[in-house]
């Protein structure tokens, strides 16, 4: 079995390598020459380094930061006889609070012409299917001569978590994941065929012991996938994707008998095909028809129930959906569309006991009728992954950055610029947005659903000459959560100015906030910051940021708590 799928693996490089040695040959002398002239290549070294330090004080409620906490943080681009090598690296202490270990995320990829090397954390994006912008720390590689490219990558996709049942943030346990992947093909301006290799599995040796609470299985995923686009004359063009994917739920299952096993539950001899897989295929293909500044297109896309990759964070399945778009300008350019809609439904196979056939469509409109005055409106129900953070308010007892799935999306948003042409200018502007989602945890969509309606008006005044910017605004915020609804209305002032040039400059603002928990007011809020940015040596920074929180409650339920933070950053550009 093993020396069957070293054998796919090398004829998948070999036929990869061969596509494009031919190009790399023609520019092997040209990176002699380079090499030649070196003592005459001027080196070039652009980006910057930042160091800061946060601190945090509360009286009142139990902490929810560490007292002390730096971090530092590196970004650069050296250029020598040709090669580029941006470079990045965040390094931070751990959180005792929360019980979070100190991280490092450091990479570098070196580029020079059409070849690029990534080493450390990096990030690849395969396609939706297969590897969709995971990040990794390992080695990757991206070759793209001429119209041919090769790319591949080896790492950890995600750390050992051992299960702990004292630490006050919720970090679900799970195995450390590696992923291997190649990607190879063809592709011009107006064609593209390529094949995908993407394969992860779980160590369960990462883990000393088993989680007592919850149950974590060590995975193995295999998946092909095939992407074409041809474009047809001069205004059509069709593309399309076909992925099948080989998931074993507990790779410590049995594996299969030499009978049971064939070409597609082996993947062409890539997977071990055991009693927990599961095969699951993907597909989606559209057609599109481009003339001006107009485009229409048809779209459809298929997704079996428990099609998976552990290349992406969270992956939708059982859905088809058949959709029909149109954007375009109008009115002399002054208006622009995109209108998105269509058919979805679920249950595709008919093995759950109800399904569900629902409209989903989005539309986003921007109309500026003059220079001074615009409007944009937005809505859609596609269902979208993303990271939503709790609000920084004093409501949460954690704040929190967690995976959701918005359902919907909506917002309007209107901004009219006052004043005279050489006067000092001012603004008015409106914003309204309301979202529904849904938290996802170990891969479960949870029924519970959260919704977020925000609404900001805000004034701005700026005086030239004075280099100062006054403002005022009034925002309102309802969140709604099962059993609890929470309604948040906050004036506030702001006020920037600058001093010697622009070198010195400060900032302060505040609010504050009537909060209403259920329909009864349940405290009072007082927000306060200052900030203060001082550019020396032309390069330098130094930036000073405080915060302070005070809450006052309106009834029993509530605390009284006084909380402060504050950073303290130094920031080096060349």
């Amino acid at each position: 079995m093993r020396r069957s799928k070293m054998r796919s693996v090398f004829l998948l490089l070999s036929i990869s390598f061969y596509l494009s040695s031919t190009l790399i040959a023609q520019d092997v002398e040209a990176v002699t020459d380079s090499l030649k002239n070196f003592s005459s290549k001027s080196v070039k070294v652009t980006g910057g380094l930042s160091a800061s330090n946060t601190w945090y004080f509360v009286n009142g409620i139990n902490p929810r930061k560490d007292a002390l906490q730096w971090l530092l943080h590196a970004n650069l681009n050296i250029n020598i006889a040709g090669f580029n090598i941006p470079f990045s690296a965040t390094f931070s202490e751990g959180n005792k609070e929360f019980n979070l270990p100190s991280f490092l995320i450091a990479g570098i990829s070196p580029r020079y012409k059409w070849a690029t090397l990534h080493l450390g954390d990096r990030s690849l994006n395969y396609s939706k299917y297969t590897l969709s912008g995971h990040n990794f720390f390992g080695v990757g590689t991206e070759l793209a001569p001429k119209k041919f490219y090769f790319s591949a990558m080896y790492g950890r996709l995600k750390r050992a978590v051992a299960e702990d049942l004292v630490s006050q943030q919720s970090l679900d346990p799970s195995f450390r994941r590696m992923g291997l992947g190649f990607k190879s093909g063809y592709k011009d301006r107006n064609n593209e065929l390529s094949v995908i290799l993407f394969k992860a599995y779980d160590l369960e040796s990462s883990l000393a012991l088993n989680p007592i609470e919850q149950e974590v299985l060590p995975g193995d995923n295999t998946i092909l996938s095939v992407i074409g686009r041809k474009k047809l004359g001069k205004h059509f063009s069709i593309d399309g994707e076909y992925a099948r994917s080989a998931f074993s739920r507990d790779k410590r299952s049995d594996l299969l008998t030499t009978e049971d096993k064939n070409a597609g539950n082996t993947m062409l001899g890539l997977h071990k095909a055991r009693t927990s897989s599961s095969y699951k295929n993907a597909v989606k293909g559209g057609v599109q028809f481009s003339t001006g500044q107009s485009r229409i297109r048809l779209d459809y896309e298929r997704i079996d129930p428990e099609f998976k990759t552990m290349g992406s964070l969270f992956f939708n399945n059982d859905i088809e959906d058949i959709t029909a778009s149109v954007s375009s300008r109008i009115l002399k350019g002054k208006m622009s569309f995109n209108v998105h809609g269509g058919i979805e439904r679920n249950n595709i196979q008919q093995k759950e006991v109800t399904g569900n056939i629902r409209a989903i469509g989005s539309l986003n409109i921007a109309y500026n009728p003059n220079a001074k005055l615009g409007f944009a409106a937005g809505y859609s129900n596609f269902r979208n992954t993303t990271k939503l953070k709790a609000q920084a308010d004093p409501f949460n007892l954690v704040d929190s950055i967690f995976l959701a799935q918005v359902t919907q999306n909506a917002s309007f948003s209107a901004n009219y610029n006052m004043g005279k042409e050489n006067g000092n200018p001012s603004s008015i502007t409106l914003i309204l947005s309301h979202q529904t989602a849904n938290s996802i945890e170990n891969d479960i969509v949870l029924l519970q659903t959260t919704r977020f309606y925000n609404g900001n008006l805000i004034y701005n005044y700026r005086f030239i000459n004075k280099d100062m910017t006054i403002g005022a605004s009034f925002n309102g915020n309802n969140s709604i959560v099962p059993m609890s609804n929470t309604l948040a209305i906050a004036p506030a002032v702001s006020l920037y100015k600058g001093f010697f040039e622009q070198k010195l400059q400060t900032t302060f603002q505040t609010s504050y906030s009537f909060v209403y928990t259920n329909s009864l007011a349940s405290a009072q809020v007082l927000n306060f910051g200052v900030g203060v940015n001082y550019n020396f040596l032309k390069n330098h920074v130094v930036s000073l940021n405080t915060a302070l929180t005070n809450r006052f409650p309106a009834g029993t339920v509530l605390s009284n708590f006084i909380e402060s933070s504050g950073t303290l950053a130094y920031f080096f550009r060349f």
